[in-house]
């Protein structure tokens, strides 16, 4: 149903330098679902995400959430709305714990006195505790509870990943913004990412993922758009992706395994 979209996003371009890498995309994203975007190097997916979450402005298009305007908007408004995201190459607070990059994460849903926070008065105290209550609540659910007073910067590539997710689910959001959460992993933990990304569905969070593992995309996905050179090619079921020739020549070529794991 119409009411069930979450996200519109309507003939969206931008252009770099004179070259469009976004070249009027337009498609929506339903309460609940989890979407994946595909394509080569340069096809304009994260620029898509970036254009989402307030990072850039769009030549022109538009994007709604809930029947809001997102052009326009900064990347922390857009957070506030209820779309969180992670980055392509891990962005954390290396120097600061686990526990305490995902707390930064939960004050964007908090609003603190300033007497109170100079003064440290127990309003203060309350909501404190209630960020790290709210943040080990997270830290648990993405495998990380145990190492909640390591240093960002001393977990290995899997599990900075999902603190980053984990930071991302602290904002509350409605929608999150996945980009290629899967790039550089081992098996055990591409098991763990798919495992996790099933785990926000069954939250009521709505995903749009960013990723070029297949086993990945073919697994977790309900609906797939493929974009090549900025434009969109197709978008069905992963099946009518499997088995789309266009996809094929343009982007997966022949040998790609569609494997589900089990």
């Amino acid at each position: 149903m119409e009411t069930d979209v979450l996200l519109n996003v309507t003939q969206l371009k931008k252009a770099f330098g004179g070259v469009m890498a976004v070249a009027g995309v337009s498609f929506n994203v339903v309460h609940g679902q989890i979407k994946s975007i595909i394509g080569p190097n340069g096809a304009g997916k994260t620029t898509i995400f970036n254009l989402i979450s307030g990072v850039l402005s769009p030549l022109s298009g538009e994007v709604y959430f809930q029947n809001q305007n997102l052009i326009g908007l900064s990347p922390h408004q857009v957070c506030v709305m209820g779309i969180s995201r992670t980055f392509q190459n891990v962005i954390l607070f290396k120097r600061m714990t686990v526990l305490e990059n995902v707390m930064v994460g939960r004050h964007s849903r908090v609003n603190t006195n300033l007497i109170s926070s100079i003064f440290r008065l127990p309003a203060f105290k309350n909501t404190e505790k209630a960020i790290i209550d709210k943040a080990m609540e997270l830290m648990a659910i993405v495998g990380l509870d145990r190492k909640a007073f390591e240093m960002a910067q001393n977990l290995p590539l899997g599990e900075q990943k999902l603190l980053e997710i984990a930071r991302g689910l602290a904002t509350d959001p409605k929608l999150i913004l996945l980009d290629e959460p899967a790039a550089g992993l081992n098996t055990a933990e591409l098991e763990a990412i798919i495992r996790l990304i099933k785990k926000i569905r069954e939250k009521g969070i709505t995903i749009l993922l960013v990723e070029h593992n297949m086993r990945v995309v073919m697994d977790v996905s309900d609906e797939i758009l493929v974009l090549n050179f900025g434009e969109r090619i197709a978008s069905g079921t992963p099946e009518e992706i499997k088995g789309n020739e266009r996809v094929i020549r343009a982007y997966l070529g022949k040998g790609v395994s569609f494997a589900r794991s089990r």
